[in-house]
């Protein structure tokens, strides 16, 4: 139990909680709602909707060695303190 009460007291594991969970949050509304909403409204095909997820996920891929390169350099906490603040905009 010391080591729950411990990890849930600390500001930057409850930080970093409360990112995830809006991540992950955001991402899977997306996920479920973006086939349902395109071929209601634009009457695409299964495979054409399925495209829309590789537009989602390859830029994804590409900017990871980017990121990685970025916080070993500057650090995490402030890019991720701006792709929060980018996040709870967009």
């Amino acid at each position: 139990m010391s080591f729950w009460r411990s990890m849930l007291c600390n500001g930057r594991i409850l930080g970093y909680l409360l990112i995830e969970f809006s991540s992950v949050t955001v991402s899977t509304s997306l996920y479920a709602t973006l086939p349902l909403h395109i071929q209601e409204n634009f009457k695409w095909d299964l495979s054409a909707t399925g495209l829309l997820f590789a537009g989602i996920t390859v830029p994804d891929s590409l900017i990871s060695p980017l990121a990685s390169w970025v916080r070993d350099r500057i650090g995490a906490r402030y890019p991720a303190a701006v792709g929060f603040i980018v996040q709870a905009y967009s």
